[in-house]
Protein backbone atom coordinates (compact mmCIF):
# COMPACT_ATOMS: atom_id res chain seq x y z
CA UNK A 1 0.00 0.00 0.00
CA UNK A 2 0.99 3.47 -0.99
CA UNK A 3 0.75 6.56 1.29
CA UNK A 4 0.61 10.17 0.30
CA UNK A 5 1.12 12.95 3.01
CA UNK A 6 0.22 16.68 4.00
CA UNK A 7 1.54 18.89 6.25
CA UNK A 8 -0.04 20.97 9.10
CA UNK A 9 1.27 23.92 11.52
CA UNK A 10 0.34 22.59 14.66
CA UNK A 11 1.28 24.90 18.23
CA UNK A 12 3.27 22.59 20.48
CA UNK A 13 0.91 22.31 23.29
CA UNK A 14 -1.84 20.39 20.74
CA UNK A 15 0.93 17.60 19.88
CA UNK A 16 0.21 15.62 22.85
CA UNK A 17 -3.39 14.80 22.10
CA UNK A 18 -2.62 14.48 18.54
CA UNK A 19 0.10 12.18 18.89
CA UNK A 20 -0.54 10.47 22.18
CA UNK A 21 -4.89 11.01 22.69
CA UNK A 22 -4.00 12.99 25.64
CA UNK A 23 -5.76 16.36 26.27
CA UNK A 24 -4.36 17.26 29.83
CA UNK A 25 -3.39 20.41 30.17
CA UNK A 26 -5.79 21.68 27.10
CA UNK A 27 -8.65 23.94 28.27
CA UNK A 28 -12.05 23.24 26.82
CA UNK A 29 -11.66 26.22 24.64
CA UNK A 30 -8.70 24.72 23.57
CA UNK A 31 -9.72 21.43 22.97
CA UNK A 32 -13.25 22.04 20.97
CA UNK A 33 -10.72 23.96 18.55
CA UNK A 34 -8.86 20.82 18.47
CA UNK A 35 -11.31 18.69 17.63
CA UNK A 36 -13.25 20.88 15.39
CA UNK A 37 -10.44 20.72 13.02
CA UNK A 38 -9.27 17.25 13.65
CA UNK A 39 -12.77 16.00 12.40
CA UNK A 40 -12.15 18.21 9.23
CA UNK A 41 -8.46 17.03 8.64
CA UNK A 42 -8.66 13.46 9.97
CA UNK A 43 -8.91 10.95 7.74
CA UNK A 44 -9.37 6.87 8.36
CA UNK A 45 -5.78 5.38 8.29
CA UNK A 46 -4.44 8.37 9.00
CA UNK A 47 -1.24 8.73 11.23
CA UNK A 48 0.91 11.91 12.34
CA UNK A 49 4.34 12.32 12.57
CA UNK A 50 6.44 15.36 14.20
CA UNK A 51 9.25 16.90 11.66
CA UNK A 52 10.37 19.47 13.31
CA UNK A 53 12.31 19.51 16.85
CA UNK A 54 12.08 22.93 17.49
CA UNK A 55 8.72 25.14 17.36
CA UNK A 56 9.09 28.43 15.21
CA UNK A 57 6.55 31.73 15.85
CA UNK A 58 4.24 30.96 13.18
CA UNK A 59 0.14 30.85 12.28
CA UNK A 60 -1.37 27.28 14.25
CA UNK A 61 -3.99 26.36 11.53
CA UNK A 62 -5.60 24.70 14.95
CA UNK A 63 -6.60 28.34 16.79
CA UNK A 64 -5.67 30.72 13.80
CA UNK A 65 -2.90 31.88 16.60
CA UNK A 66 0.42 33.22 16.55
CA UNK A 67 2.52 30.21 18.52
CA UNK A 68 5.56 27.99 18.84
CA UNK A 69 4.49 25.97 15.82
CA UNK A 70 5.59 22.63 14.46
CA UNK A 71 5.47 21.03 11.11
CA UNK A 72 3.33 17.54 11.41
CA UNK A 73 2.63 15.37 8.68
CA UNK A 74 -0.66 13.21 8.20
CA UNK A 75 -0.15 10.43 6.59
CA UNK A 76 -3.35 8.29 4.70
CA UNK A 77 -3.12 5.66 1.82
CA UNK A 78 -2.83 7.05 -1.73
CA UNK A 79 -4.91 6.36 -4.22
CA UNK A 80 -4.01 4.62 -6.78
CA UNK A 81 -4.77 5.06 -10.51
CA UNK A 82 -6.33 1.79 -12.02
CA UNK A 83 -5.03 1.60 -15.59
CA UNK A 84 -5.96 -0.91 -18.22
Amino acid sequence: MKFDYTEHKICGHFLSVLINDDPTGLSDEDLEQFELWYDITHTPSSHYEVMSEEGRFAFCEVCDLMGDVYTVRQYFPAFEEVTQ
